[in-house]
């Protein structure tokens, strides 16, 4: 079932109720620190970054200033962080998989050390 909206405004703007709602509205005024390209707002990050103290983190202004900024750091994460992880596991994996296969593939009467870092005897 489809509410109409005509209906419905003719309803309200026919009664003689009063429709009031409480708004709440927090305006938070830091033109320098929102601007991320500002040179005032890096001294306000980096402190923010050397925070020992997470309860500063609970304070609604500055949640508000971490969640505008978010997207732009999503962004710079997923591609400059993630991306990079990804290529290097990748890489990781393929040379551990042809260094290995290598060793396996080696003649049975030549004796392969893989555990390079636990030998029980020393050279001497």
């Amino acid at each position: 079932m489809r509410i109409d909206e005509k209906e419905v405004i003719k309803k309200v703007a026919g009664s003689n109720e009063v429709l009031e709602n409480e708004i709440e509205a927090y305006y938070l005024d830091l033109p320098k620190v929102i601007d991320l390209q500002d040179p005032l707002s890096a001294p306000f990050f980096r402190e923010l970054a050397e925070q020992t103290d997470f309860e500063v983190f609970n304070h609604k202004a500055i949640r508000k200033i971490l969640d505008f900024h978010f997207p732009h750091i999503q962004t710079f994460a997923f591609w400059f962080l993630i991306i990079p992880y990804l290529i290097l596991m990748i890489i990781w994996l393929l040379y551990q998989n042809i260094y290995f296969d290598k060793l396996r593939n080696e003649d049975d009467t030549q004796e392969v050390d893989i555990d390079h870092f636990n030998r029980d005897k020393a050279i001497l």
